[in-house]
């Protein structure tokens, strides 16, 4: 997972957004803690995962069960692969088959904004079920897979099977409680659950939180343990299907607890031993009325002109949620306190800029007030000044807080035109290169329904303007 990934993630407390403080390994993150900008809860990272769920709310049958996972772990996968069709007179294949078909993924399409389709795996395990999305998923579409999960053992042989490098498939894999979803609301394009919401402290909550994290319309498909009831079973049968459920005293599937409003609802059997439960939630209006993403920008004649194509990337919808999200005393905090902790050799830079914006004059001092400049041509002035020296993510962050400030991309674009001008063709290549960059990663940012901060937009920034 890397620090642009924890912009899709929110606090499961509270839902504020995260951002990644400590240390990395390349791209990816490594120790540290997601901070959380709302209530401030510090969520760890451990050896790359991080940790997004509370000790104390794991009781009952979730702790039990998350105890005889972690034993079973390095068995797990193989004694479901050779035991099960042994105990139900069917192979697990067909029972991975009969559930994969309800989740359609040959029916994804691209998304008309670019932004990769999302699929959450709820308790992902050993990773049994990856290489049946990577075979069923259509050649053409840019997916990423998400899997949480309870059981650091299981979590372990997940990791295992990822590291092998016989799937293709990019997968980013969390610890995390089914009944918060560290998420925001219509973030995955599919979402399922296999194996164990019969354990589940409280089942609804659990269905509620799948439901609440899945896009409007996109199937959401659980399966676990119930005796065929239309089959036909005899001692041997019934007395295997007890014995894996003994935790459970009347295994069943919880179609009573499935959300209100759910549509298209539809319980069978998948084989003797497990139900397949799926159902969608309906569209809200407000997601008939602007889908994910906002609608495609509308062609201007002028699509080769870097002045368009820089006006087209964020639509004014992606623009608005990225205002919405911004704190101007957040993003002066950062620059003039974590940004120089970053960079350390910048803060001798950040005091002499504070010191002639916003210092005051000696109280002797004669002389008339000076003059300040607007917040709007400051940003300017800066923004010419970075470009004409080639900076990157100083340059980057300077544009964003001037979109943040109502000045367009295309301004943006006329003034690094200008800066290239007077300092040479490379500056205007590499000042309207970053800025395509810098609106590219904010897009990704701006499709979420969270609105993200200035710590979460820097983060993801610096991940795109690598030192």
């Amino acid at each position: 997972m890397t620090p642009a990934d924890v912009a899709l993630l929110t606090c499961p407390t509270c839902r504020g957004a995260l951002v990644f403080l400590g240390k990395t390994d390349g791209d990816a993150i490594e120790t540290g803690s997601l901070q959380c900008q709302r209530c401030a809860h510090a969520w760890p990272v451990r050896a790359g995962l991080p940790h997004l769920y509370e000790e104390g709310a794991v009781r009952g049958s979730d702790r039990f069960l998350r105890f005889v996972y972690d034993i079973i772990a390095p068995f797990h996968d193989a004694a479901v692969r050779f035991a099960l069709p042994l105990m139900q007179f069917s192979s697990a294949e067909a029972t991975r088959d009969g559930y994969m078909e309800r989740l359609d993924l040959a029916s994804l399409a691209p998304r008309r904004d670019g932004v990769p389709l999302r699929i959450l795996e709820v308790g992902i395990g050993g990773g049994a079920n990856l290489p049946l999305i990577e075979r069923d998923l259509p050649m053409d579409v840019d997916v990423e897979v998400w899997g949480a999960d309870l059981s650091v053992g299981m979590i372990a042989q997940c990791r295992r099977r990822l590291r092998s490098g016989r799937l293709g498939l990019r997968v980013r894999l969390l610890m995390a409680d089914a009944h918060d979803l560290p998420f925001p609301d219509a973030s995955f394009d599919r979402v399922f659950h296999v194996g164990g919401i019969a354990g589940y402290r409280d089942p609804a909550r659990g269905l509620a939180e799948m439901a609440r994290v899945a896009r409007p319309g996109t199937p959401i498909v659980v399966v676990d343990e119930q005796l065929d009831p239309h089959g036909s079973h005899g001692l041997y049968q019934r007395l295997i299907f007890r014995a894996i459920t003994i935790y459970d005293p009347r295994p069943h599937a919880p179609r009573e607890h499935v959300p209100a409003g759910a549509v298209d609802v539809v319980e069978e059997q998948v084989s003797r031993f497990y139900y397949c439960l799926s159902f969608r939630m309906p569209p809200t209006r407000a997601a008939q009325a602007t889908p994910p993403g906002g609608q495609p920008p509308m062609s201007s004649g002028n699509e080769g002109h870097p002045m368009s194509t820089v006006k087209d990337i964020l639509s004014s919808a992606e623009l608005a949620n990225l205002v919405a999200g911004y704190d101007e005393a957040a993003m002066k905090g950062i620059l003039t306190g974590f940004f120089p902790q970053v960079y350390p050799p910048t803060q001798d830079y950040i005091d002499a800029i504070s010191e002639a914006f916003y210092g005051a004059l000696p109280p002797d001092d004669a002389t008339p007030p000076r003059t300040m400049l607007s917040l709007r041509d400051r940003e300017r002035c800066l923004i010419s000044i970075l470009a004409s020296r080639g900076a990157g993510l100083t340059l980057a962050i300077h544009m964003y807080i001037a979109l943040m400030h109502e000045i367009s991309a295309e301004e943006i674009a006329h003034i690094l035109f200008l800066a290239g001008i007077y300092t040479g063709v490379d500056n205007l290549a590499g000042g309207l290169s970053a800025e395509v960059k810098m609106l590219t990663t904010l897009k990704v940012l701006a499709v979420l329904p969270l609105p993200p901060g200035p710590l979460a937009v820097i983060t993801a920034l610096r991940v795109a303007f690598p030192r």
